[in-house]
């Protein structure tokens, strides 16, 4: 028996004594964080609100001006407590549900983002000695200025412990903790002894929640070759005596398991954010990895894509597969019980910002505004008016470096065939081209590991915005295409793992497979390859490999070369 009472315009069912409960997810990017509230009945989205970082990405200067060297990416820890209050409570005053029917709370966070920290748990960068120095503030994922030390750490693996190198594609990316940590020793050792600890940017939000030391599973398998009953690699000590000890010491914390209650909110933290003290805070969990259950995977056969500044693939199986080029493989650190597979392109939707934003004439610009539209469905608009292979024209998607297959950010962009005939809309197909291109490379390298890929669901806002973009990788992949709802993806995985962690008395779910069954966030909107597409696109697939492999695998290293040269010049004095 059930029965309904009204609050304000908000009607909430009752049964077994029980009223609606709700969770929320945060899910912290590159430039804002967004709040999500979730039914947890049914997935329904109550309410949203996001708030963009102040500083955003510090990569030219800190905010004092010290200058930043090259290939650097910071940001403000203070940004990501402004973050957390302001999406919370805007999104509690959007949906104008009780605080009491929130029963739990979890984050996912871009990783590996690293900040270092004081004996009180405060961010190194906030004590006035240490505000001008680089080294001492938060380093984003993107932060690919530690490549050197990457290579480092992945030659010792590969000599002392190469089955390791397996959960990690055959090479230790420079996006992960120990390569910004040697980064650290090389260049500022004080700022390192310095640091009672370094932490993953989601524990230090979750601790910021919760007052506990707990580090996410997920964070450490991934982006700190963490491995269950084994825990750090021991080479480390032969890149740095420093490194001796670390688990115990600056890399101290209980490691919290996937779905697991990492801690409770505490009142002080309840009183800013508008909730109730000691609800249960999940576990943190990395953004795109978050997004498999919100998409309804949970099992064999099916990949998820996540399309935006950057792109990920994710994908589970039961049994190991040593996947060339994978960013990471772990043991029940993306689905429980499962081996989890990550990779993904640096550069994807930042890729086409930034050719929008700094290549495309006036007269393009004027089109657009006059069509009342942006300058990205402008450019879409007229090449969608091109075959495949119309342009002349072939990218490689390595504006940001190269993540998988070949995890080198050393690597840059390259566009092949221009003339003077060349048009901005076909450059931007061929850049759109270029990143289905890149992401079939990946799915074929999961493929020659022999898993099989059937379909892939699509999340992120480029998913429904950008048809155009999704036939060509329907296209290009030959591989069906479902895609969410427009909606945070990772945010709605996170309100998942909440609900699991709240537990079906409080009006959750004990197993995640039921919150997904439940809560997930698919859509109606499907593609399909287009058949008469595929042979030239094969064709188009097979050029690009060779240049993949030219420039990629040590044929012609010009582009590293290109940029040590840059390196050298910026840092040597003009007149």
């Amino acid at each position: 028996m059930s029965f309904s009472r009204r609050s304000g315009n908000k009607t909430y069912i009752w049964g077994k004594n029980m009223s609606e409960k709700f969770v929320i997810g945060i899910d912290y990017g590159t430039l804002s964080a967004r709040a999500v509230i979730c039914r947890t009945e049914d997935g329904k989205i109550m309410a949203e609100h996001v708030c963009p970082y102040a500083h955003g990405v510090m990569s030219s200067a800190l905010p004092d001006g010290t200058p930043l060297p090259p290939e650097w990416a910071l940001e403000h820890p203070a940004d990501y407590e402004e973050a957390l209050v302001v999406s919370v409570r805007g999104a509690l005053e959007k949906a104008q549900i009780p605080a009491q029917d929130v029963i739990g709370m979890a984050v996912d966070f871009t990783a590996g983002t690293i900040l270092p920290l004081d004996k009180n748990g405060t961010p190194l960068c906030f004590d006035p000695q240490y505000a001008s120095r680089p080294h001492a503030w938060m380093k984003l994922w993107k932060h690919h200025a530690a490549q050197a030390e990457a290579d480092e750490l992945s030659a010792l693996c590969e000599r002392f412990e190469p089955e390791l190198l397996v959960c990690y594609g055959g090479r230790i990316s420079a996006e992960s903790m120990f390569p910004k940590l040697l980064q650290i020793l090389h260049e500022d050792p004080a700022i390192y002894h310095a640091a009672d600890r370094f932490i993953e940017a989601c524990d230090y939000v979750t601790q910021m929640l919760t007052g506990s030391d707990a580090r996410s599973y997920s964070m450490a398998t991934y982006k700190a070759l963490y491995r269950e009953g084994v825990g750090y690699p021991d080479f480390l000590t032969l890149a740095a005596p420093e490194f001796a000890d670390i688990a115990r010491t600056k890399l101290r914390g209980s490691i919290c398991p996937l779905g697991a209650v990492a801690g409770y909110l505490t009142a002080g933290m309840a009183q800013r954010l508008g909730l109730c003290p000691g609800i249960p805070v999940a576990s943190a969990q990395l953004d795109g990895h978050a997004g498999l259950p919100a998409l309804g995977i949970y099992g064999d056969n099916a990949a998820m894509m996540t399309l935006g500044t950057s792109s990920g693939i994710y994908l589970c199986t039961k049994e190991l597969h040593a996947v060339k080029g994978a960013c990471g493989i772990g043991w029940s650190a993306t689905l429980p019980g499962m081996y989890g597979y990550a990779s993904g392109q640096p550069g994807f939707g930042d890729l086409l910002a930034w050719f929008v934003s700094h290549s495309v004439p006036a007269d393009v610009c004027d089109a657009a505004r006059s069509h009342g539209i942006s300058v990205h469905e402008e450019l879409t608009q007229r090449a969608a008016r091109l075959a495949p292979g119309e342009t002349g024209l072939l990218a490689l998607d390595w504006w940001n470096g190269n993540k998988s297959v070949l995890q080198d950010m050393e690597l840059g962009g390259l566009m092949l065939g221009m003339t003077l005939e060349t048009q901005p809309h076909e450059i931007y197909r061929a850049l759109l081209e270029s990143l289905a291109f890149g992401l079939r490379r990946i799915i074929q390298s999961h493929e020659d590991a022999g898993i099989p890929i059937r379909k892939l669901h699509v999340g992120g806002g480029i998913a429904y915005k950008n048809p155009l973009l999704m036939q060509i990788i329907c296209d290009v992949t030959q591989k069906p295409m479902v895609c969410c709802k427009p909606v945070s993806v990772p945010a709605v995985g996170s309100c998942m793992f909440a609900a699991t962690a709240a537990g079906s008395a409080a009006g959750g779910y004990d197993h995640l497979e039921d919150a997904i069954r439940h809560m997930h966030c698919l859509s109606d909107m499907r593609y399909t390859p287009n058949e008469a597409n595929r042979e030239i696109y094969d064709r188009l697939y097979s050029e690009y490999l060779r240049l993949h492999d030219y420039f990629g695998r040590g044929e012609n290293n010009v582009m590293r070369h290109l940029k040590a040269l840059a390196r050298e010049q910026k840092g040597a004095p003009h007149d």
